[in-house]
């Protein structure tokens, strides 16, 4: 069995991290598990050249383009920073997309993240953030074992099928199970299994620390790329 170790609190309040935000479709409802950022975007996505397939719809959150000197107007000098100043700050960051999927007794399970990242080459670390509030991140949790799925610039429909509660996300998608026993998405840029080594729990996520099984390159895409508000560098922005 992998090790999971809670290290308690690294945070005493929660400052959540830069991601897509999904907003829900109707009838849906935002997806706690895309790290409180890939929950929906307000523009018809199937009208965004970025791959978009579908009609979900996605707001922007980054706060669109703003110098460095707006945005040090905008937050009050020694006071903390609020969720709505962290997520159009942070959104300056460019960031990749991916899914991060598992498979338990009930079936396939998955959420949209945009935090992750390489943290030991010996031995081989990685590392991923997790609403510990959501549905899909404890359920993964409990079987040890994960996958990252880095998707490319033609996969915004992947990003807003994981980004969303609405329907069944497995629906109709050409997945397989890993040796590892996780699910591994179809034409993704590359897959990264790995099981859970550490859990730290920092405010209103978890950080994950995974010890790489094996990583798959998948194709030569260019990847997508998530930057104040907006799938690509120099894209429309989503409004």
């Amino acid at each position: 069995m992998p090790v999971r170790v809670e290290v308690g609190h690294i945070a005493s309040r929660s400052a959540r991290p830069p991601l897509v935000e999904v907003t829900p479709a109707e009838g849906g409802s935002a997806d706690r598990d895309s790290n409180s950022g890939l929950r929906t975007c307000g523009h018809t996505l199937a009208n965004i050249d970025f791959g978009v397939a579908d009609a979900e719809q996605f707001h922007r959150i980054g706060g669109g383009p703003m110098s460095t000197e707006a945005i040090a107007q905008e937050i009050t000098l020694g006071a903390e920073p609020t969720p709505a100043d962290m997520r159009r700050v942070m959104g300056q960051f460019a960031t990749g997309v991916t899914v991060v999927t598992g498979l338990d007794d009930e079936g396939p399970v998955g959420f949209a993240c945009q935090s992750f990242a390489s943290v030991s080459l010996e031995p081989p670390l990685i590392l991923i953030c997790a609403d510990h509030r959501g549905r899909a991140w404890p359920r993964i949790r409990e079987t040890g074992r994960f996958c990252v799925n880095v998707l490319h610039e033609d996969q915004s429909d992947l990003c807003s099928r994981f980004g969303s509660s609405k329907g069944r996300k497995y629906e109709d998608l050409d997945w397989e199970v890993s040796r590892w026993g996780t699910p591994s998405l179809p034409d993704v840029l590359m897959r990264v299994h790995a099981e859970v080594h550490e859990v730290h729990v920092a405010g209103d996520h978890d950080i994950i620390i995974g010890r790489v099984l094996e990583l798959d390159t998948v194709c030569e895409e260019r990847p997508m790329v998530f930057f104040r508000g907006k799938f690509g560098i120099g894209a429309p922005e989503l409004v």
